[in-house]
């Protein structure tokens, strides 16, 4: 048998269910309540205490009463409060500072909970679960947007938190690689297409937009004297160095260009370039070389280059029967040398005495300016201007023309044939041009 008599405390309240009128009413203390015969009481033997939220504290009420725009509940006509049912709403300190009741039919769904606070360099991802709007926006169920630190985050019924994500971190020698999930306008106002791909290079933290997926984080290469990278287009575009690129096209990236390099969503690592090293007295062949000026490499050429220097392969260049070391011919060498195709053969090869002959052959004054001295071994004759010769050697002596020889057959250029032989002389440190080869 129930208590007829019921003493509510502060901040407590029962429910009275009218067995007459099927109406359930609220009661709340302090008071003392007598029971009639045609009612029951709904909320047990004991009182039900009020919910208390405290400041920055939330709870969630399902089928929660409907009230008027002053606040005042609304009733049916037989004096029953109105709820909303299927319908939960959050409630807040701001608006219930003071304890308050569950009215008849109200359900308790969330306990008071603390206020979620989004940190600093953190985000809420939330999606809506139904369609509503958003003052003058219109949100359509699915839509996510993200909800960015710091702040305090109220929850909204209409929404649901899918994740936080923290920012990503990008650090010095970095770029985070990002892909869009769909089309959207990116926070530098550069439009992206669905799938699309792209870099962000500034170093600190950066929160990825709703629909901007992290792919991975990609660290520069360092580049020194020592290494350089061969990279290829996955497509047409500008790299970072402000070039055009084609897609399929390779280029050499060395630390002339930039101290580190990271590797651009259009661009693929083919390899890593070691550095060649040619001494004093070493030289090399490279086939087809890449000539800067035209961007591109000269087929079907070759180039000779000797030490002492330092250089990377271009793509497309290749090293031709490896390092060599540079002949050193004394005063008694000399090297037999064969033709490997049709070129010119510079007689003088230094280059400031040539112009010197040149110029004396122009002027007419050879007979005088001009003498020819030929080594009593092998019989070479090289031409040296007067002003020049200090004091020949004791195997030389000066040589005289030859009815119908002229200076020219001993200074002037020689056109050679595809496997014809000469005579290369010393004292000299011979570098044989890339077409001929040495014979003995």
């Amino acid at each position: 048998m129930e208590n007829a008599t019921i003493r509510i405390l502060p901040y407590e309240y029962i429910h009275i269910l009218d067995k007459n009128k099927n109406v359930t009413r609220i009661e709340i203390g302090p008071q003392t309540y007598i029971k009639l015969d045609h009612e029951r009481i709904e909320t047990g033997p004991t009182p039900r205490k009020m919910i208390v939220l405290s400041p920055r504290q939330y709870c969630r009420i399902t089928n929660p009463v409907i009230t008027n725009a002053d606040g005042t509940l609304v009733q049916d006509k037989f004096g029953q409060v109105k709820l909303n049912f299927g319908e939960s709403e959050y409630r807040f300190y701001d608006k219930y500072s003071e304890p308050f009741p569950l009215y008849p039919g109200e359900e308790l769904t969330e306990e008071p909970t603390n206020l979620r606070i989004v940190k600093e360099n953190t985000s809420l991802r939330v999606r809506a679960n139904r369609d509503f709007k958003d003052g003058d926006k219109e949100i359509q169920a699915g839509d996510e947007w993200l909800i960015q630190g710091p702040k305090t985050y109220y929850p909204k019924v209409e929404e649901t938190i899918v994740a936080e994500e923290p920012a990503p971190i990008v650090g010095p020698g970095q770029a985070l690689r990002l892909r869009a999930t769909q089309d959207l306008t990116d926070r530098n106002g550069a439009p992206r297409k669905t799938g699309e791909e792209w870099l962000i290079r500034e170093p600190g933290p950066y929160m990825p937009g709703v629909y901007e997926k992290v792919v991975s984080t990609v660290n520069a290469i360092v580049l020194t004297d020592n290494l350089a990278i061969q990279v290829s287009a996955l497509q047409n575009f500008t790299d970072i160095y402000n070039k055009e690129r084609k897609a399929g096209e390779s280029w050499l990236i060395t630390n002339k260009m930039a101290s580190t390099h990271i590797i651009d969503v259009y661009e693929k690592l083919e390899k890593e370039v070691a550095v060649i090293i040619l001494k004093k007295n070493q030289y090399c062949v490279i086939l087809d070389p890449f000539d800067e000026k035209e961007n591109k490499n000269r087929l079907g050429t070759k180039s000779l280059r000797k030490g002492e220097c330092a250089f990377f392969l271009h793509p497309g260049e290749q090293l031709k029967d490896g390092i060599k070391e540079i002949e050193v011919l004394g005063e008694k060498d000399a090297l037999l040398v064969k033709a490997r195709e049709s070129y010119v053969q510079t007689r003088i090869r230094n280059k400031a005495l040539a112009e010197k002959v040149a110029a004396i052959l122009k002027s007419g004054t050879a007979d005088k300016e001009l003498k020819l001295i030929r080594n009593i071994r092998n019989g070479h004759v090289r031409a040296v201007p007067a002003s020049e010769l200090k004091e020949m050697k004791d195997y030389e002596e000066e040589y005289k023309l030859k009815e119908g020889e002229k200076y020219d057959d001993f200074v002037a250029d020689v056109k050679r044939a595809p496997g014809e032989q000469w005579m290369e002389y010393g004292p000299m440190n011979y570098l044989p041009p890339v077409d001929r080869k040495s014979v003995v």
